[in-house]
C-alpha cells in the first residue's frame, strides 16, 4: 500500500447523521483516494476557469445549456 493511499484511509472519519452523509463521504474517500494514487486526474475535467462576478452567466447557463462540453467550471474568488 502506497503512503497516499494509507494516509486516506487512516483519516478519522466524523459521525453520519444519514445516508444522504454516508454516500457523500464515501464518494468523497473513493475519489481522494483515486487522485492520491494518480487514478484519477481532476485537471481533465476542468472546462473552464471564470472569475465570480460571472457565475451565472459563464457558470451556471453554460453548465446547463452546454452540457456535453463542460464538466467543471472552477470559479475564481480573488481579486
Amino acid at each position: 500500500m502506497s503512503k497516499e493511499t494509507s494516509s486516506v484511509l487512516s483519516m478519522r472519519l466524523l459521525p453520519v447523521r444519514d445516508d444522504c452523509s454516508l454516500f457523500m463521504l464515501t464518494c468523497c474517500l473513493g475519489y481522494t483516494l483515486m487522485m492520491a494514487t494518480g487514478r484519477m486526474k481532476p485537471e481533465s475535467m476542468i472546462t473552464a476557469i471564470i472569475k465570480l462576478d460571472e457565475v451565472e452567466e459563464k457558470g451556471f447557463k453554460t453548465l446547463v445549456n452546454d452540457k456535453d462540453n463542460h464538466v467543471k467550471i472552477l470559479v475564481e474568488v480573488s481579486p
